[in-house]
């Protein structure tokens, strides 16, 4: 995601997309472009990982699903968080850090919560309010996947 909020930072710090604008660029025409583009490099990414996911039969019955319509919520959050920063290095730490505290650290802490009875309560309302995160989502359908069954 850090290729995302960077070029979208350069593009509005260097007045790239108000030039466009004025060219007679729709806004429309704009986002739906860069969407289409992000989309396209991401999806190669990811069907990748999925193949991978597949030939070497890992197990991942349904996180695969998630893994596909990751992009459709991963880059509007993308886009919408890279209107907070001004420079475009600030922005790629942040958001290689963001996520990877997300994946890594909060879901684990989520679903270690989730599993221990007398926190389950905690674990299921972080979990409801950390689902708002495209990579929240993706980390916890890999952990259910993993071991849904510890949280029957």
């Amino acid at each position: 995601m850090t290729f995302v909020v960077s070029y979208l930072v350069v593009e509005r710090i260097g007045g790239l997309k108000h030039l466009q604008e004025i060219s007679g660029m729709k806004l429309k025409a704009y986002w739906v472009g860069n969407f289409i583009i992000d989309f396209l490099k991401i999806e190669f990414v990811i069907c990748t990982t999925v193949a991978c996911f597949k030939g070497f039969d890992m197990g991942m019955d349904t996180s695969w699903i998630v893994y596909m319509l990751f992009p459709f919520g991963a880059l509007p959050f993308t886009y919408i968080t890279s209107f907070l920063f001004t420079a475009d290095s600030a922005a790629q730490t942040f958001t290689m850090f963001f996520h990877f505290l997300v994946i890594s650290i909060l879901s684990t802490v989520a679903y270690a919560l989730r599993i221990v009875p007398e926190q389950q309560a905690n674990g299921d309302l972080m979990n409801q309010i950390m689902k708002v995160v495209p990579t929240y989502s993706l980390a916890s359908s890999v952990y259910c996947d993993a071991a849904c069954s510890d949280l029957a």
